[in-house]
């Protein structure tokens, strides 16, 4: 009997969904906004573990079905572009994708894909300047920058990524040169143009190059520009250096790359007028000897030259120079074969036998000369500088003669050297005045030489530092001294001018001399007139007036009260009257007035009052003075006063205590 059993699946799994994004996603996870209708954008695969109808399961797209759509294909699902998306819309989706299966119960799986657009590239890449005009000098090195270029893209992420290419490259005649590369190299990342060869101006004056750029879309997008580049001529120099005594066919340089131009053959001529010693080798463009160079007798040459294709030739200079070698051995300056010296019987260590001087026409330490002495009769007797070749006693001497073989020897790397001998005698005539010895150790410290030494009296650089020192301050204190002196005398000057000073009074004190001054003036006027007009006319005349000279003889009376006033008080100065007319009607409208002021200072007014004084006083001439009509008898005092249009002589009035500046008003 047999059994048979079945096993009922109970619907105890739910589906499983899983999501797979397509290629279309950009590298940052977006997509595109630019994606096409149709488009399968992510794959979706559903399983459910369960069998019969609890493992059949239905697949839907819950959300935004508008823009996207879930369609099966063979055992999977794929999500797909439904219309066109548009990231100024909507930048962003969250897909929600549901799985059923057939059971009972019925169980679902929900799973979500997220979707961030994607700029779609809208924008191509622009150049600062579509047409750059670039000059470039023809002496610049291989791998120069000679340019650039810069563009900007409006877009973002991978759009706005730009890379840089030459797309074409043309000459002066706007031929198009196929291989560019030959003659620039543009940075893809950077936009920089660097040169990849020589450039000459004779040969290659102009370049057109057409330079492109483009993003990294998925369409790119591309700009183009274009740059006009002028070379421009300078001196072609070119610079080698060779040792003296160098063997022909030695390499002296070498050309190099810059006569190796892309579609040109180049070679150099050069002009040499002197002989040819170069040799220009055109197929490896070096440069060779063609003979010995000696620097002593010519430490350069410069040799001018010309590049040419056959066709165009551009100048060029070759510029040698010599090196020196240690060829020369230095030589004695003044000396032919020995040295015979004299020497007083009393010199002393420290006394200057003979200076050697030697020259070496070398150049460097090839040329500079080291002295030495490498015998003197088997006694170091002598010494010598080593650098300024000066010979001097070591030790008291006790032979009548030395013979000190001396060395010239350069610092070369192998030296080079000459000799030379002095003989030395003890002479008994000869008288050494002064001597000054310091040794130290059997040293010389230092000496003096008696017969003098070619750099003057004073060689010790300590005593000229004294002696200048020493003069300095002897100008100082004389300076010094000099302004002292001086500021004495002045102070001394300043002093007198200030013992003749007067002194100083008020304004009120002024107005009451000025006062008392006019009232005196006015007194004596007043008396003086009365014994005029007593005087008696000799047959009814007046006495004739007096003329316009001295001044006392045609005024007796007021030149005798002047003298009489003076002899009273010596110390007070007199105030001229005013001379006027008498009663008598004869020329009684002629008369002198004469007014001295009292408001006068020291001057020439001071002299005229004392002339009138003495009697020597005269008036200068001048208008006759309006008519005057006379006065009757017993009048008063004051008509006698003189009125504006008078001319009036100053006169000097005296009052003690009172100088005369303090009456000037």
């Amino acid at each position: 009997m047999k059994f048979s059993f079945q096993i009922i699946d109970e619907n105890d799994n739910a589906p499983v969904i899983k999501i797979e994004r397509r290629s279309l996603f950009q590298p940052d996870g977006k997509l595109p906004e630019d994606a096409p209708i149709g488009s399968a954008i992510a794959s979706v695969t559903v399983t459910d573990r369960d069998s019969g109808s609890n493992g059949k399961v239905d697949v839907e797209l819950s959300s935004n079905s508008q823009d996207f759509s879930l369609k099966k294909v063979f055992n999977q699902y794929v999500i797909q572009v439904q219309r066109p998306l548009n990231l100024d819309m909507r930048s962003q989706y969250k897909l929600q994708i549901v799985a059923r299966d057939q059971g009972s119960p019925m169980l679902q799986s929900n799973k979500s894909l997220r979707i961030e657009l994607a700029d779609s590239n809208r924008n191509a890449p622009k150049f600062e300047k579509l047409f750059y005009t670039i000059k470039v000098s023809d002496d610049v090195k291989a791998g120069t920058i000679v340019t650039t270029l810069t563009a900007t893209d409006a877009d973002k992420g991978t759009n706005a990524q730009l890379s840089y290419k030459l797309v074409r490259l043309a000459d002066l005649h706007n031929v198009s040169i196929t291989q560019s590369d030959n003659w620039f190299i543009i940075d893809a990342l950077r936009g920089s143009i660097r040169l990849d060869t020589k450039l000459w101006c004779d040969f290659t004056p102009s370049f057109l190059i057409t330079a492109e750029v483009q993003d990294h879309g998925r369409k790119p997008k591309r700009s183009r520009c274009t740059v006009n580049l002028t070379v421009t001529c300078s001196k072609h120099r070119y610079e080698f250096h060779v040792f003296e005594g160098a063997p022909p066919g030695t390499k002296v340089g070498n050309f190099g790359t810059d006569l190796n131009i892309p579609e040109k053959k180049l070679w150099v001529n050069l002009i040499q007028d002197q002989g040819s010693f170069l040799i220009v080798d055109n197929s490896t463009r070096e440069l060779k000897l063609a003979k010995e160079l000696d620097r002593e007798e010519n430490s350069f040459h410069l040799i001018k030259g010309f590049v040419t294709d056959g066709t165009v030739m551009s100048p060029v200079e070759v510029f040698i120079r010599v090196l020196d070698t240690n060829d020369n051995v230095p030589r004695f300056v003044g000396i032919n074969g020995e040295i015979s010296v004299n020497i007083p019987t009393n010199a002393r260590p420290g006394y200057r036998v003979w200076k050697v001087v030697a020259k070496d026409p070398d150049e460097g330490r090839n040329g500079e000369i080291s002295y030495s002495i490498i015998n003197s009769n088997g006694e170091n007797a002598f010494t010598i500088d080593r650098e300024q070749g000066h010979i001097l006693i070591l030790k008291n001497l006790t032979k009548r003669s030395y013979v000190v073989t001396i060395r010239a020897a350069d610092n070369g790397v192998k030296p080079r050297q000459r000799l030379v001998r002095m003989k030395v005698y003890l002479d008994d005539t000869l008288i050494l005045p002064t001597v000054s010895i310091f040794t130290t150790d059997s040293k010389v410290a230092a000496g003096v030489d008696a017969r003098g030494s070619n750099k003057g009296t004073f060689s010790n650089k300590e005593l000229i530092i004294v002696i200048v020192l020493c003069t300095f301050c002897g100008l100082l204190i004389v300076l010094l001294i000099a302004v002292v002196v001086f500021k004495y005398k002045r102070r001394t000057a300043a002093n007198k001018r200030a013992s003749y000073h007067e002194a100083e009074i008020s304004r009120e004190d002024a107005l009451k001399a000025s006062k008392k001054m006019y009232k005196e003036a006015t007194t004596n006027m007043s008396k003086k007139d009365e014994e005029l007009n007593h005087t008696k006319c000799k047959n009814g005349r007046a006495p004739p007036l007096p003329k316009k000279g001295s001044l006392g003889s045609a005024t007796p009376v007021a030149e005798a009260s002047l003298a009489k006033a003076e002899h009273k008080n010596p110390n007070t100065s007199y105030m001229g009257s005013e001379y006027v007319g008498t009663d008598c009607d004869t020329d009684s409208g002629r008369e002198d007035v004469v007014q001295f002021s009292p408001y006068t200072t020291h001057g020439p007014a001071q002299k005229k009052a004392h002339d009138l004084r003495a009697g020597t006083f005269s008036s200068p001439h001048h208008a006759q003075p309006p008519y005057t009509p006379p006065r009757k008898h017993g009048d008063s005092p004051s008509s006698s006063l003189p009125q504006k249009h008078n001319v009036r002589k100053p006169s000097l009035v005296k009052i003690p205590g009172v100088t005369h500046s303090a009456t000037d008003l």
